[in-house]
């Protein structure tokens, strides 16, 4: 890891002018590539899409559609169960206290407001 990405080799990339002629292109690594998670309370980005928010009463608030970040930390990005436009909800320990990725939810504790249409 370095500050603005990750430094890997690849093979068949054997010299700086063609690592240069790959910048700003971006690659994908296949899931049975990556190490699996050793501990249940590690996960990859990838597993929270499709999960269910509920709410601290048990409710649907919606379900993750998306992981974002825009350079001030992850967010949730999450169809409401109401319809309507995706909301963005900070991807926080106070926020999202608990996951459940086997039963297929996360605990949603969003601030107050966040689903108000304007």
């Amino acid at each position: 890891m370095v500050k603005d990405g990750v430094v890997v080799q690849l093979k068949g990339v054997t010299s700086r002018a063609a690592a240069q002629a790959l910048k700003g292109l971006e690659f994908w690594v296949g899931r049975e590539k990556l190490p699996e998670m050793e501990d249940g309370s590690t996960f990859y980005y990838a597993d929270l899409i499709g999960l269910v928010a509920i709410d601290a009463n048990g409710a649907a608030l919606g379900q993750i559609v998306a992981v974002q970040n825009f350079g001030a930390g992850d967010l949730l990005e999450l169809r409401p169960a109401t319809g309507g436009a995706t909301v963005l909800v900070p991807f926080t320990q106070e926020i999202v206290p608990d996951i459940d990725r086997e039963a297929g939810w996360l605990l949603m504790l969003p601030p107050d407001g966040i689903f108000e249409e304007d």
